[in-house]
């Protein structure tokens, strides 16, 4: 028998070669959007955290996670999976424990999604009611699901094209507000103390820890879009460095202007006011551009920041779409949300499924009577941050296992060295995340925390039943789990010359 071996036509796979380098920059850093992580989070991390001494911590991560990407991208050399973490871990600590990291994965995005939601909904509501228009948070929550599932619909490289326009504004002017801020600078003048131990673990350092490291979750989706990447064994680890060093460095420089813009004492001044008086946390920057630019850079800013939310958007969509299309390509989930559109070569059943889940979500949340941002988004981006630390731990430790049992790699630095330094560090940055979780969540009830964190660790002990159980029912699908496509096709192509074998076998006897 002569075995075919697919190739990119095939409508069994996604489009290849479809990302280049830019393309998958464009997808990741959007998908941490920097504008909205430094401008939501930076004011608390100071305050809360560890004052002027977060630059610091974001130099402290930066390093973390490049130790991180080096096991992660060397990894992605011999596992091509658009199930990324749950591939990684199938191959390092078994099938079991993969199948239980794809439901937590999925849990943790899509709460990350519904945050963004709530993020988006409530940015557009604010940016809008300050030119006249009143108009429902929810409104913009649903119009933003329904482009978000179109956009999600077409060629993958159609979405790259938005986010790269958008990452490109939102980094362009927090620069542009780092270098006046830096220029106009006060009497304080320039100081390196935000880069000195005694100041980066003073104060609380482990909630600022906590809030620097989510900064960065994202970057890790280039992997997920190896089989859409031209080139994947060189694009994926220049992808993923690329966008972490900007990251680290971006948020290193920006939050270290702001410090000198205000000054060390004006900038703390500043963030006590907004965390005692209930002002807007995003006024530490829109107050300095005013300040430095005029009044078209706020509108300016708080434009970008709704595109900022927006590219997250679209990002976790087509990341959670492909999580859904690769468990449900190994049999896990239904086979329906495996398909691909004949023309984009998308997840569109997935996508649809995820969009149709969001307006739902919208519903429940307008029941509720939930704030956008003060439960929403607050509090399922802290469960979504919580779950992915977690997961960054558990894939840390597969890619230990992984190069320990194949020895596929021996290049010391990239399978053994970094990865258990990366493992350490992570451990202990999810260990602070729980100790500090409930600050993280921002609620003085605390069953909120609780309930997250059980959900979480329950997503977990399901998936190790289904693992179980499909290990002793269906023995077939249990095989399949994890597998890398050109792997997966070896195995039906196995089965499939087995049964013929085993037809003409019998054929012959008969």
């Amino acid at each position: 028998m002569v075995q075919v071996k697919k190739d990119s036509s095939s409508q069994d796979a996604l489009m290849s070669n479809a990302l280049g380098v830019s393309g998958l920059i464009f997808f990741v850093i959007s998908a941490a959007a920097p504008l909205m992580a430094l401008m939501g989070t930076l004011t608390f991390s100071m305050g809360l955290g560890n004052g002027v001494g977060t630059p610091g911590i974001y130099l402290l991560a930066l390093v973390l996670w490049v130790l991180f990407a080096a096991g992660y991208t060397s990894m992605s050399r011999f596992v091509r999976n658009t199930g990324a973490f749950y591939a990684y871990v199938s191959k390092g600590l078994g099938r079991i424990a993969g199948i239980s990291t794809s439901l937590l994965a999925i849990v943790s995005y899509m709460a990350l999604l519904f945050a963004l939601y709530g993020l988006t909904s409530n940015a557009f509501d604010s940016l809008f009611q300050g030119v006249g228009l009143d108009l429902p948070w929810w409104i913009y929550g649903m119009i933003a699901c329904v482009i978000i599932g179109l956009l999600g619909y077409r060629r993958v490289d159609v979405g790259a094209k938005l986010l790269g326009v958008c990452m490109i504004l939102e980094i362009a002017i927090l620069l542009v507000l780092a270098v006046m801020a830096l220029i106009n600078h006060t009497p304080e003048g320039f100081t390196a103390v935000p880069f000195t131990p005694s100041q980066i673990f003073s104060g609380s350092p482990g909630i600022a820890i906590m809030y620097c490291m989510g900064a960065f979750i994202g970057f890790e989706a280039t992997v997920i879009y190896g089989e859409e990447a031209k080139n994947p064994n060189r694009t994926i680890p220049i992808a993923t460095y690329a966008a972490v060093i900007i990251l680290g460095l971006l948020y290193a420089f920006v939050s270290y202007s702001i410090i000198v813009g205000w000054g060390a004492q004006g900038v703390m001044n500043k963030i006590n006011a907004i965390l005692t008086q209930g002002l807007d946390p995003v006024s530490l920057f829109t107050d300095l551009a005013n300040r430095d630019l005029g009044i078209w850079s706020v509108w300016v800013i708080r434009s970008l920041f709704v595109t900022s939310a927006f590219a997250g958007l679209l990002a976790y969509h087509n990341v959670i779409s492909r999580y859904l299309f690769s468990i449900s390509r190994s049999g896990i989930l239904p086979p329906a949300l495996s398909k691909l559109h004949k023309e984009y070569r998308s997840p569109h059943i997935a996508g649809l499924l995820l969009s149709i889940t969001s307006f739902i979500f919208i519903i429940l949340t307008i029941v509720a009577g939930w704030d956008p941002f003060l439960q929403t988004f607050a509090y399922l981006s802290a469960m979504a941050s919580l779950g992915l630390l977690g997961l960054y731990t558990i894939v840390g430790l597969a890619i230990i296992a992984f190069f320990i049992r194949t020895r596929a790699d021996q290049r010391l630095w990239h399978s053994k060295i970094a990865p258990w330094l990366s493992f350490i560090g992570l451990l202990a940055a999810t260990l602070i995340t729980v100790y500090n979780f409930p600050s993280l969540v921002g609620t003085s009830n605390s069953n909120v925390p609780l309930l997250m964190e059980f959900i979480l660790v329950l997503v977990a002990v399901i998936g190790v039943a289904i693992g179980i159980w499909l290990k002793l029912y269906r023995p077939d699908v249990y095989m399949q789990t994890g597998e890398s496509i050109e792997e997966s096709e070896k195995c039906k192509q196995d089965a499939e010359a087995e049964i013929l074998a085993t037809s003409v076998t019998r054929h012959s006897e008969a």
